[in-house]
């Protein structure tokens, strides 16, 4: 556990109890970055691909020069979550939800976790299926250091599905989320609404999902950039028309796809309608476009003819724009033959930069670095349910 502030200090009961003896010589001095005998797995000088660059034994404690006892008061272990070395492709969700929750990768991932020192192994407990650990050989008073420097996205599913989540650690434990200058951390991309056919109403935008997911209090340092997923563009609906009681030739066209919202994965293009007929080709709406990491795709155009007014697809999110929904159809001569056109889709919602397990722990967590992407002026945290 964290190391008294004051007082006698054992060399053997506190010192190597907390920061380890490892098998070299048993001095004071080995606990110095510079040292040796001092790495940051058992056998590395650095931490490389990290943005931590060489930090030292914990806060305060020397890295080269006099080293006392009383260096060592109120001094914890300290331990380094890796998502920045992608050598294995782990740092990815389609590895897998539980290699994205940080209590889960300390667990089950030792080669993912850095003892800072080198002169022990993590102290294990174990995760819960909603990934809150127990400390079974915790001994408390730990820091943890989750460190992001690389991209990472999300899963698309709901608003409060996010591309990493820290999970709910021991009481006494320090955590920190560091994301570097080249750590980039995304939800996912909402998928644009399918346009409707000739009737009937067309589908709304998916939702994005989110970036962060904070479950215990922690301090939060983003040199990089932390971003919700956009929301998809609704599809736009089409529509059908009798030119003239007389005619013989009446029209349809159908709607145009929604955008996909911006994120990783991004979201796709709703589907154009299908069904249109008559007068000059085309009688189908486009579909949406897919978005990509930082721009929400545009809405599917329509072909309106002989007043068949096919709605266009709605343009998905992203950190400029809002989604939008999509165009419901209309009919120059509204009734006369054919139901009036459908509904067309509603815009999606964005997810959220950073969301928080409970009020409480949004108070008790601190922020500082750049600003965190939701949208000019947009809501950026919420809570999960």
């Amino acid at each position: 556990m964290t190391i008294k502030s004051s007082g006698a200090l054992s060399f053997k009961d506190d010192i190597e109890a907390e920061f380890g003896a490892g098998g070299g010589e048993r001095r004071l001095g080995k606990y110095r970055r510079d040292d040796i005998l001092f790495t940051y797995d058992g056998t590395n000088k650095n931490l490389g691909g990290s943005s931590l660059g060489t930090p030292p034994l914990d806060t305060g404690i020397p890295t080269s020069g006099e080293i006392k006892f009383s260096d060592f008061y109120g001094k914890k272990l300290n331990l380094v979550i890796d998502y920045y070395d992608d050598t294995t492709n782990l740092n990815k969700q389609a590895a897998g939800n539980n290699t994205m929750a940080a209590t889960w990768r300390y667990q089950n991932q030792q080669e993912r976790v850095k003892v800072i020192g080198g002169f022990r192994d993590r102290p294990l407990g174990s995760v819960a299926a909603n990934y809150a650990m127990t400390a079974s050989d915790w001994q408390g008073g730990k820091k943890i250091i989750i460190n992001v420097n690389q991209t990472i996205g999300g899963k698309k599913g709901a608003l409060n599905d996010v591309a990493l989540r820290t999970g709910n650690w021991p009481a006494g434990t320090e955590l920190r989320v560091d994301v570097g200058p080249s750590g980039y951390l995304t939800g996912a991309g909402g998928n644009g609404g399918d346009a409707s056919g000739t009737g009937g109403n067309a589908d709304g935008g998916e939702n994005g999902s989110s970036a962060l997911g904070i479950e215990y209090a922690a301090t939060i340092n983003n040199g990089g950039v932390i971003r919700c997923g956009y929301g998809g563009g609704g599809g736009g609906s089409g529509a059908a028309n009798d030119p003239s009681d007389k005619s013989d030739t009446d029209f349809g066209r159908t709607g145009g796809g929604g955008g996909g919202g911006a994120g990783l994965p991004a979201g796709n293009g709703g589907l154009g309608g299908s069904g249109g007929f008559n007068g000059d080709p085309p009688f189908q709406g486009n579909p949406g476009d897919p978005g990509n990491l930082n721009s929400g795709g545009q809405g599917g155009i329509t072909f309106p003819e002989g007043g068949a007014n096919a709605g266009p697809g709605g343009d998905g999110g992203d950190f400029n724009d809002a989604p939008t929904s999509g165009t419901k159809g209309t009919q120059d001569r509204p009734g006369v033959g054919y139901d009036p056109p459908g509904n067309a889709g509603g815009a999606g919602s964005d997810g959220k930069a950073i969301y928080y397990s409970s009020s409480s722990v949004q108070t008790a967590s601190s922020f500082s670095g750049n600003t965190i992407g939701g949208r000019n002026g947009g809501d950026t945290t919420g809570f999960f349910t």
